[in-house]
C-alpha cells in the first residue's frame, strides 16, 4: 500500500511537471523548490560503499527470514511425527484392549463349559445321567 501510495505521488509530481513544461500551468516556485529537495534527499546510488552496504543488509536480512523458515518446517515436521507417534501409541493400546477383552471373552467361554462337564462328571459320581436323573 505504501508503494503504492508512492506511486501515486510520484506521478502527481511527474504530471505537474509536464503541465509546467508544456506551458500550461505557470511555475511555482515553492512546489519546484519543495521537488528539488526531494531529490536532494535521496541517497546517491552511484557511491559503490552505499550499493555494498545496502546489499549486505539486504542479504543479511535474507539469512534471517531462511533460517525463521528452515526453524518453521523443522518445527512443523516435528508435529507430524509427534503425530503419527501418538496415533500408533493409541492403536496399540486399543488393540491390547480388544485382545484382553478377547481373553476374558474367552476365559468366560471355557469357564462355563468346564461347569457344565462338571456337572456331568458330579452327575455320573452319584450314578445319574447328565440330566441329574
Amino acid at each position: 500500500m505504501a508503494l503504492k501510495g508512492l506511486q501515486s505521488r510520484l506521478a502527481e509530481i511527474s504530471e505537474y511537471l509536464g503541465l509546467v513544461l508544456s506551458g500550461r500551468l505557470p511555475v511555482n516556485h515553492d512546489i519546484i523548490n519543495y521537488v528539488q529537495e526531494i531529490f536532494n534527499l535521496l541517497p546517491n546510488m552511484n557511491v559503490e560503499s552505499l550499493s555494498k552496504s545496502l546489499a549486505v543488509k539486504s542479504n543479511d536480512m535474507m539469512h534471517v527470514i531462511y533460517l525463521a523458515s528452515l526453524v518453521r518446517s523443522i518445527l512443523a515436521l516435528h508435529k507430524l511425527i509427534d503425530n503419527k507417534e501418538g496415533r500408533l501409541w493409541t492403536e496399540r493400546e486399543a488393540a491390547k484392549k480388544a485382545e484382553e477383552k478377547d481373553k476374558a471373552a474367552k476365559k468366560d467361554k471355557d469357564g462355563k463349559e468346564a461347569g457344565k462337564d462338571g456337572k456331568e462328571v458330579e452327575a455320573a459320581k452319584d450314578g445319574k445321567g447328565a440330566d441329574g436323573k
